[in-house]
């Protein structure tokens, strides 16, 4: 919810907002069962020892998760004159509260009476469906255990306040000026059961500037710098792995994470043939301390870990055309063509000092 309200003869605008999100995932018994078929062979399933359980494999998975996110914002605009032109100050501020409960249990189908790696063929009237029956449990041995590394409980929370000031300034009729500065404090924690709370707090000083010349009414030339934050999510600083199925690979989380500073700039130049349409062609360029890169280090685990620098820097070219100049009158009044194509070269200093060129988490145009 919201409001906006002018106060006098001043035109000064004055605006609010308050929300409130509910995050909520229930998962209450994920199955999953590896079926091995060797040729000439009968099918089977296969048992892991007690002590190292594989869910993934032969499973079943029980995780929540509820997060409730609270958030407010106002701004305050001032018009007002100078060089005969009309100028604008705004300022305001937010707050934004998160609260996270998660759990997750991990079982595996274990060997329950040896070491592990027992095969329980699907024959003898044994299938899928009935092979983790009581009687079947019973005559095969088979156990449930637990696996800690995959399993958790944890609390997490995190507050912003931010606090900026802008200036809207139009030095004469062809060159306009935005320029301020945003000041954000962020406190996350992450406490998970009968562990250490973690705790991570930063306060950022983050500047902008956007400056427009019109080259004439319908052609301008910006060019534009601004810093921004990219902060580690409550999962990527969790220490607990899950089985991502989509890649087949373990995920694990880092709790020594630190959020990533970027540097970003571009220059860019717009047409606007008319109404709703517009060409343009852009350079652009980004410059990151600390980044957060999914790795592997050779083995069937992934995990999170802060790059000691990147840079990427590319080129954006962008057409949007109504179609009405095929057919006035007809449908193609209401159809608009658009295109967008990019260039990025990306290069990236991982933590152990090698160099990698690979696209990266954020490198995309401004």
């Amino acid at each position: 919810m919201g409001r906006a309200a002018h106060a006098g003869k001043k035109n000064i605008i004055f605006d609010w907002n308050a929300s409130y999100g509910l995050s909520y995932r229930n998962q209450p018994d994920q199955r999953i069962v590896t079926i091995y078929t060797p040729l000439n062979q009968p099918e089977y399933i296969s048992l892991s020892s007690e002590n190292s359980p594989k869910p993934n494999d032969l499973g079943r998975v029980y995780s929540k998760l509820n997060e409730n996110i609270y958030g407010a914002k106002a701004n305050l605009a001032v018009p007002f004159k100078w060089l005969d032109e009309s100028q604008k100050l705004k300022f305001g501020g937010l707050i934004s509260h998160r609260d996270r409960d998660f759990s997750i249990d991990a079982l595996g189908y274990t060997d329950a009476i040896g070491f592990g790696n027992k095969a329980i063929p699907l024959t003898g009237g044994y299938t899928i469906f009935n092979v983790f029956s009581p009687q079947s449990i019973a005559q095969n041995g088979i156990d449930l255990s637990r696996l800690d590394l995959s399993s958790t409980d944890y609390k997490g929370k995190a507050d912003q306040d931010a606090g900026y000031v802008m200036l809207d300034n139009k030095l004469n009729k062809k060159i306009r000026l935005v320029w301020g500065a945003r000041v954000e404090r962020y406190a996350q924690s992450l406490k998970p059961l009968g562990q250490t709370e973690q705790k991570y707090n930063n306060t950022d000083v983050l500047p902008s500037g956007n400056l427009t010349y019109s080259l004439s009414e319908k052609v301008n030339l910006r060019a534009a710098y601004f810093r921004s934050v990219n902060r580690p999510e409550f999962r990527e600083l969790a220490s607990f792995r899950y089985f991502d199925y989509q890649t087949n690979f373990i995920v694990s989380g880092n709790p020594d994470l630190q959020r990533s500073i970027i540097d970003n700039a571009d220059l860019r130049f717009e047409y606007y043939p008319s109404g709703g349409e517009i060409i343009s062609v852009s350079a652009f360029y980004k410059k990151f301390k600390n980044p957060i890169e999914q790795i592997n280090q050779g083995n069937d685990i992934l995990t999170y870990q802060n790059a000691l620098n990147a840079k990427d820097f590319g080129f954006e070219a962008e057409m949007r055309k109504k179609l009405n100049f095929i057919a006035e009158g007809s449908f193609l009044n209401d159809v608009t063509f658009y295109v967008n194509a990019s260039y990025i070269n990306a290069k990236v200093k991982l933590a152990d000092g090698r160099n990698a060129s690979t696209p990266f988490r954020d490198s995309h145009p401004t």
